[in-house]
């Protein structure tokens, strides 16, 4: 799996749930995404973890060292036959509206 990447299979699995535990001091806490339950995933030693709380509610515990990207995905269906995933970026889309 890429780097700063969540699959949807795993999303969805179930497998990615919470762990009782501690990080020792230094380990690399990987942001994923945050969730509309107000916990976020997060990985770290190879392992994702549904955190609760996240760690960007712990300013005090966690350290920052890269800024996280927001990215803007649009799944494509073509006459029912093709599908896709288009990544939004200035050169591969224009946004004229949005609503939610």
């Amino acid at each position: 799996m890429a780097r700063g990447t969540l699959t949807r299979a795993d999303y969805y699995s179930g497998k990615c749930g919470p762990i009782h535990g501690h990080l020792e001091e230094g380990a690399i806490v990987e942001f994923l995404q945050y969730r509309a339950e107000g916990t976020c995933f997060v990985r770290s030693a190879g392992r994702t973890i549904d955190a609760d709380p996240c760690p960007s509610e712990r300013k005090s515990d966690f350290r920052l060292e890269v800024a996280s990207v927001t990215e803007t995905w649009i799944h494509l269906v073509v006459s029912g036959k093709a599908a896709g995933w288009l990544r939004v970026t200035n050169a591969t889309a224009r946004i004229v509206a949005r609503e939610f």
